[in-house]
């Protein structure tokens, strides 16, 4: 049993010895063989990561089908329903389309007569363009010479503006003159000696009391003691303005107080109802001098 037991740890310690002899003689390869092992290992938790990557993305891209095909399936439903709606429509109109032909026929044959209408009415409308062309000729024409004459009215208007002006200056003259005659007859009257009647030139304002029944007199309130003698001349002037009316009278009737004035023989017919009772009326002496 000793012998067993020492051959056992001879055996072992050979073992040993072995061991590490191979130990030394191999400890090169078993570097290697550990390399090779740790990249081993290392390829595999690359592996096991980009697998895990891989498994990520495929899930995600898994997902995204499913998500997809829910959206088909929906957009598949709307389409089978729109489908559906349009064979609805297509079988309505189809069941419609004769009466559509129908109207179809119709409308053409009204397009027909509209445009049959539409060719006499642009016939009429050329007819009728003939006949206006000469008077739109005529038209041009008139228009022409109405700007011919809107110049010639401008001319004219600037014509009767200077005139106008003239006019206002001759008035003023004439005025100026007026007064100044007036004054240097009343300043020669005033050294003359006046007789005890209407001298000439004398100018007296009466009031027509009464008008004669032929229309050809008047009576007036004044006269002898006014300065009336019978047969005096007298220039009359009746109204003022452009409605003036100036004629000849004569003196055939004079009293104290009471003088019948009637127009000469060359005025008697001047105008019928010439005189108004109460009407003003302006007499200048003229003529030739009666005697006393």
């Amino acid at each position: 049993m000793k012998l067993f037991f020492i051959i056992c740890r001879v055996v072992s310690l050979l073992l040993i010895c072995i061991a590490g002899v191979f130990f030394f003689l191999n400890q090169d390869k078993l570097i290697s063989v550990k390399s090779k092992i740790d990249a081993a290992l290392d390829k595999k938790a690359i592996a096991s990561r980009e697998l895990e990557s891989d498994q990520n993305e495929s899930s995600k891209l898994l997902n995204g089908l499913f998500r997809q095909r829910g959206d088909l399936r929906m957009k598949a439903r709307d389409l089978v329903s729109s489908t559906e709606t349009l064979v609805q429509e297509i079988d309505f109109l189809t069941t419609k389309t004769p009466e559509l032909e129908e109207k179809s026929a119709a409308f053409e044959v009204d397009l027909g007569k509209l445009k049959k209408e539409l060719s006499e009415q642009q016939k009429k409308i050329d007819s009728r363009n003939a006949e206006i062309d000469p008077t739109l000729q005529k038209v041009e024409s008139l228009e022409a010479e109405l700007e011919k004459l809107q110049g010639s009215l401008s001319e004219k208007t600037k014509e009767k503006n200077f005139l106008s002006t003239e006019i206002a200056a001759l008035e003023t003259k004439r005025r100026v003159a007026e007064e100044s005659f007036f004054e240097r007859k009343k300043n020669l009257l005033s050294d003359i000696q006046k007789p005890p009647f209407i001298y000439y030139g004398d100018e007296v304002e009466v009031t027509i009391e009464n008008i004669s029944p032929s229309g050809n007199g008047i009576f007036i309130s004044s006269g002898r003691q006014e300065g009336f003698r019978e047969s005096m001349v007298f220039l009359a002037s009746l109204g003022s303005g452009s409605n003036r009316k100036i004629f000849f009278m004569n003196a055939s009737l004079v009293q104290d107080n009471l003088t019948f004035l009637e127009l000469m023989d060359s005025d008697k017919n001047v105008e019928n109802n010439l005189f108004d009772d109460f009407e003003k009326v302006l007499l200048f002496r003229s003529g030739t001098l009666s005697k006393e």
